[in-house]
C-alpha cells in the first residue's frame, strides 16, 4: 500500500515536470513566432523603402530585421554609398566626367540627380564662357568661367583673362601719368584686342607722336646711346639751354615752362669732326636724332637715313622735324623743331 502511494506521488511529479517543459517549449515557440513576425515586418518595410531608393531608412530596417535575406540588400546599399562618396569626391576635385558617370548609375540615390543637374549647368556655363572668350568678350567670359569653376579649364581661362586685365589697367595708370609710350606697350603686351585696346592704342599713338620730349628725358636717352662712355658733361639747363658732351659735341636749344623741348640742335665743328672721324661723326648725329624718341625707329634705320635728315627740307621724326647740313666753316649741324 505504501509502495503504491510513493509510485503515485512520483508519477504526479513527473507529470507536472513534463507539463512545465511543454509549457516552456510552447512559450518559446510563441516568442519565436512573435519575433519572427516582427523581423519579417521590418524586412518588408525595408524592402518598400529600398524600392523607393530611400536607402537610409531601408538600411536601418534591414539591419533591425537581422534576417539573412536582408544581407544582399545591405550589400547593395553599401555599394550605393561607396559609389556616391566616390562621385562626390570626383565632383569636388573637378573631375566631372567621372562624377557624371557614377551619379548617372545611381541617379535615384540621395541627391545624385541634383549633382547631375549641377554638372549639366556648369558644362553649359563653361561652353558659353568659351564662346564669349573666342568672340573676344573677355570680361563677360571671366564672369561665366567663375560660375563654371572648377569645370574643365575654367581656372586656366580665368588666370589668362586676369593677366590681360592687369595689363589693361596698367595701361590706364601710365596714361594718368602722361606716359603714353608705356601705356601702348602694356596694351600691346595683351596680344589681342582686349575690350577697346586696339582703339586705345591708335589714340595713344597719336598722343605719343605729338607729346614733346623733356630736356631731362633727352639727356638720359642721349647718354644711353653710346657704348664708349660718351655723355653730356657740362652746360646750362635754363629755358635757353646749352650743353657739351665728352667728344666736344655742342647741344643747345629752347624749352617751354613745362620743361618740354621746342627746339634743339647738335653742332660738330671742324676740329671735332676730324677727331671723331667719319664713322664717329655719323654715329653721334644718328644718336642725337634717335635720342629724341628711341621707340620711334631703330637706330640702324636712323643711321642709314642720315642724308635724308641732314638737308634743308629735312624729315619728320616722331613729334620733331629734323633738318641739318654743313656750314661754310666746315662744321655740321642737326636740328630738331617741335611740330606735333
Amino acid at each position: 500500500m505504501k509502495e503504491t502511494f510513493y509510485k503515485s506521488r512520483i508519477f504526479d511529479k513527473l507529470a507536472k515536470t513534463l507539463a512545465l517543459i511543454v509549457l516552456a517549449l510552447l512559450t518559446l515557440a510563441l516568442f519565436a513566432c512573435k519575433n519572427g513576425g516582427k523581423a519579417r515586418k521590418y524586412f518588408n518595410e525595408a524592402l518598400e523603402h529600398y524600392n523607393r531608393f530611400e536607402m537610409n531608412e531601408a538600411k536601418l530596417l534591414f539591419t533591425k530585421s537581422a534576417l539573412k535575406d536582408a544581407e544582399p540588400y545591405l550589400e547593395s546599399i553599401k555599394q550605393h554609398e561607396d559609389y556616391y562618396l566616390r562621385a562626390v569626391e570626383a565632383f569636388d576635385e573637378g573631375d566631372f566626367a567621372t562624377a557624371e558617370s557614377i551619379f548617372a548609375s545611381i541617379k535615384q540615390y540621395l541627391n545624385s540627380a541634383e549633382y547631375l543637374d549641377a554638372i549639366t549647368e556648369k558644362k553649359s556655363e563653361y561652353e558659353g564662357a568659351v564662346e564669349l572668350y573666342t568672340n573676344g568678350e573677355y570680361l563677360k567670359a571671366l564672369a561665366s568661367f567663375t560660375r563654371a569653376l572648377p569645370y574643365a579649364y575654367s581656372k586656366e581661362y580665368i588666370e589668362n583673362i586676369e593677366n590681360m586685365y592687369a595689363l589693361y589697367t596698367d595701361a590706364f595708370e601710365y596714361v594718368a601719368l602722361g606716359d603714353y609710350k608705356n601705356a601702348i606697350l602694356a596694351l600691346k603686351a595683351i596680344n589681342t584686342d582686349f575690350e577697346n585696346s586696339a582703339e586705345l592704342i591708335a589714340e595713344l599713338q597719336k598722343r605719343a607722336d605729338s607729346q614733346p620730349i623733356t630736356l631731362g628725358a633727352f639727356i638720359l636717352r642721349y647718354n644711353g646711346e653710346f657704348d664708349d662712355g660718351t655723355k653730356i658733361v657740362a652746360g646750362k639747363t635754363d629755358d635757353l639751354f646749352y650743353m657739351v658732351d665728352t667728344n666736344g659735341a655742342w647741344i643747345s636749344g629752347a624749352m617751354d615752362e613745362n620743361g618740354s623741348i621746342r627746339y634743339i640742335s647738335l653742332y660738330l665743328d671742324k676740329k671735332t669732326r676730324a677727331a671723331l672721324t667719319s664713322e664717329g661723326e655719323r654715329s653721334t648725329l644718328a644718336s642725337f636724332i634717335h635720342a629724341i624718341d628711341p621707340d620711334y625707329s631703330e637706330k640702324d634705320s636712323v643711321f642709314a637715313d642720315l642724308p635724308t635728315y641732314l638737308r634743308d627740307s629735312g624729315w619728320k621724326y616722331s613729334c620733331m622735324h629734323v633738318s641739318g647740313g654743313e656750314n661754310e666753316y666746315g662744321g655740321i649741324v642737326a636740328r630738331a623743331e617741335y611740330r606735333p
